[in-house]
């Protein structure tokens, strides 16, 4: 029977039919694809873990995305084929499908990891000309497609005497510069802050909704920083005025109290639909953007 198996297997080698050369190299994949799908896991369960609970922006850019090294052995000795010639080739075409399979996984794994780093560059190169991200507001949140996404608002570029306003980011991975954003202004006269415009690039994956309700945690801050430029300039006053009168005066910059709009359709997206999109994260009232703080 040994016999007749190689002569039949030697028919097939010199017909170029023979799959023993590639054996070798799906069997070392089978023996290491298990544990670098494993090692991704864990990376990627330890990620999500540490981005959740990171406390600072500085805390979050510090992540080590890269996933440990395994060492591959090849096997040197490969113990003599005992396939069958007659059925070796669907056996080899078994064997082959099954480390495809192993592929795709450690392949999507290790895109998920890539993606954490994907993010933590891009929000480094929108704020590039910004040394200190401590005076940062930042949340992060996984979106539908459990896509790692970050909100990023530079706090100390808030001037409540100024016209112009930074820019409320949400990345995602790789843009292009093609950011999802919400451009705001402040008035100081009444204290409204309004949504100018608003961009959410990857639609039907609840970034809008994600960037509104990160607005909402932002005025707090804001007004915060307003109470701190009150303070700084009643302190320039020296007395000059009380404090009552200071209140009343223009200088005054008031807390916001309210958010308001214009609602602008685009493209596909009709007002029906941004009405619909506004009603539902509570930023309508009598059918205009608004919401009270």
């Amino acid at each position: 029977m040994g016999i007749l198996k190689n002569i039949k297997c030697s028919y097939m080698k010199k017909r170029y039919r023979c799959n023993d050369e590639y054996i070798k190299d799906n069997q070392t994949a089978l023996r290491v694809l298990p544990e670098l799908i494993k090692l991704s896991d864990m990376k990627n369960e330890e990620l999500k873990t540490r981005v959740l609970s990171a406390n600072s922006l500085n805390e979050l850019l510090s992540l080590n995305c890269s996933v440990p090294d395994l060492e591959i052995e090849p096997i040197d000795d490969l113990s003599p084929c005992l396939f069958e010639p007659s059925t070796c080739e669907d056996r080899y075409k078994n064997l082959r499908r099954e480390v495809q399979e192993l592929k795709k996984r450690w392949e999507k794994g290790r895109k998920k990891i890539n993606q954490y780093e994907e993010v933590i560059q891009d929000i480094r190169w929108m704020h590039r000309f910004t040394t200190n991200y401590e005076n940062f507001y930042f949340k992060v949140n996984f979106d539908k497609v459990d896509t790692f996404t970050c909100i990023t608002y530079n706090l100390d570029s808030f001037e409540p005497d100024s016209i112009s306003n930074p820019t409320l980011y949400l990345s995602f991975g790789k843009t292009n510069d093609q950011h999802s954003r919400m451009y705001i202004s402040y008035s100081g006269y009444d204290g409204a802050l309004k949504i100018d415009d608003f961009f959410s690039i990857k639609e039907r994956r609840n970034h809008g909704s994600f960037m509104l309700q990160s607005l909402l945690e932002l005025v707090p801050l804001l007004n915060q920083r307003i109470e701190e430029y009150n303070n700084w300039f009643f302190g320039e006053l020296k007395g000059m005025h009380t404090w009552e009168e200071f209140q009343s005066s223009l200088s005054f910059q008031r807390p916001i109290t309210y958010i308001y709009g214009s609602i602008h359709p685009a493209g596909e997206i009709t007002k029906e639909d941004l009405v619909r999109f506004y009603d539902r994260n509570g930023f309508i009232k009598d059918g205009r953007l608004y919401r009270q703080i």
